[in-house]
């Protein structure tokens, strides 16, 4: 039984209000930011999600779960690409958008919960 793939739309986090005043280059180029999560390359060669950072994009949505496999990011196929490559297509400017197209394990049904609790 093959799993459904669906596309996944989030957004970076723009700068908070703490960040206003700060320099939010690094030596011109624009501070790149994700969308909290985690993941591990299988034996397999795909990319696994294994945790959701508590506030973090990805978590926020409901629409990431643990054990959902990142099939593309930006229209990049990621499956047998190295980690890092997957990272570089997560990572982008502050409040733009990225899609990922993701594949839920059969084991990977409810939204994960934030990997810790809130306060």
């Amino acid at each position: 039984n093959t799993e459904p793939i669906r596309s996944v739309t989030l957004y970076r986090p723009g700068p908070s209000c703490a960040d206003e005043n700060t320099d939010n280059t690094n030596n011109g180029e624009v501070k790149k930011v994700g969308i909290g999560l985690k993941f591990v390359c299988d034996d397999t060669g795909r990319h696994r999600v294994t945790s959701l950072l508590p506030g973090g994009a990805a978590a926020m949505s409901g629409l990431v779960h643990l054990g959902d496999t990142i099939i593309a990011v930006d229209g990049v196929e990621t499956s047998g690409r190295p980690s890092s490559l997957v990272v570089q297509l997560i990572l982008g400017p502050p409040s733009l958008s990225l899609e990922l197209l993701l594949q839920s394990s059969a084991d990977a049904r409810a939204p994960a919960a934030p990997t810790q609790p809130p306060n």
